[in-house]
């Protein structure tokens, strides 16, 4: 079983499964800024709507009353966390899809952001039962505040695996750019972290398994 925090961690590194073509250039936001949210207004108008309650990566869940599509509804923005609040220990465990049965119509407009990733997953919250979970995307870094972390395409050569090793002076690994948006298994010229610029206040790091993973981490 892992904490709630060891999940998220494992999504950013995990992320080879996402918008390859847009990350193999950084963030998909990159050199445009950040996309911004719909207008709020006023609590009251949205009163009597329906309130969602994903969780978030990359930050925790606060409500937005926001007008979407000329409407008020209902958002969840993801916010940095309350440094003196206590750490969440809640345990999270993978389920079989069968035991979350149906998969839900998921409502991207539901985050102000969107949805992380591409694919919901089916899993246990504190040995509860087992359910389908989106969780929403923070804001999307912008180039102009610094806050993207940058992939250097000409540090990658071909495709790696167990059976296709790298030539001498290069190393297989993946690539987690962004939220769900990753690269690999490549082979990395060395030193592997000359491949990715991090985003202000992150740090390169490369986490030993095989491939070896290369992610931005807090400093």
């Amino acid at each position: 079983m892992r904490s709630l925090a060891s999940i998220l961690v494992a999504s950013l590194v995990l992320a080879c499964g996402g918008k390859q073509d847009d990350a193999r250039q950084g963030s998909g936001s990159q050199g445009q800024g950040a996309q911004e949210p719909d207008p709020a207004v006023s609590t009251k108008a949205c009163e009597g709507k329906p309130v969602p309650t994903h969780e978030c990566v990359g930050g925790v869940p606060a409500r937005r009353c926001n007008v979407v599509s000329g409407e008020p509804r209902w958002q969840i923005d993801c916010v940095p966390p309350d440094p003196n609040a206590p750490p969440d220990m809640r345990g999270v465990s993978p389920c079989e899809a069968e035991s979350c049965g149906t998969e839900p119509a998921w409502d991207a407009n539901d985050c102000v952001y969107g949805f992380a990733g591409k694919r919901a997953s089916c899993e246990s919250v504190d040995r509860g039962a087992c359910t389908w979970t989106r969780r929403c995307r923070p804001k999307p870094c912008s180039a102009e505040e610094g806050t993207c972390n940058v992939l250097h395409e000409d540090r990658l050569g071909a495709p790696c695996s167990a059976e296709v090793s790298c030539p001498s002076g290069s190393s297989c690994a993946t690539i987690s750019v962004d939220i769900g948006e990753g690269v690999g298994p490549v082979c990395v010229t060395d030193p592997p972290c000359s491949a990715l610029t991090c985003a202000q206040g992150n740090t390169c790091m490369v986490l030993e398994s095989y491939p070896s993973q290369i992610v931005c981490q807090k400093m």
